[in-house]
């Protein structure tokens, strides 16, 4: 398995463990809603402090065609430039994002409390 495959399921396998329980930020906002409509349409829209803005563009870029194995439209660009934007908006600084479910590592939980 090849690096970036490994890489991505990692990234994947983070996302859908840290970002199921958080609601969106700006919830009723057009871009929030066109984030959960399109994104949604295929997986739960996970909340953007899942990632960090550079994880973002990598992940929406590939989305953006991927959509399309699932029998839906590909992301024109002007979806690509607005979902992009929104999650960039609300995403994590911590380069651990993956890795602490969006959450900057100072603000992960002790065990135990």
């Amino acid at each position: 398995m090849s690096v970036s495959r490994i890489l991505l399921s990692a990234i994947a396998l983070a996302v859908i463990v840290g970002g199921c329980t958080r609601p969106l930020p700006e919830p009723e906002s057009a871009a929030a809603l066109l984030y959960a409509t399109r994104c949604g349409s295929c997986h739960v829209a996970h909340h953007p402090g899942t990632m960090t803005k550079k994880m973002w563009e990598v992940w929406v870029v590939r989305m953006g065609t991927e959509i399309q194995t699932k029998g839906q439209p590909m992301l024109t660009q002007r979806e690509t430039s607005e979902i992009l934007a929104y999650v960039q908006r609300h995403a994590s600084n911590s380069a651990r994002a993956g890795a602490t479910g969006g959450v900057a590592p100072a603000e992960v939980p002790a065990p135990g409390s």
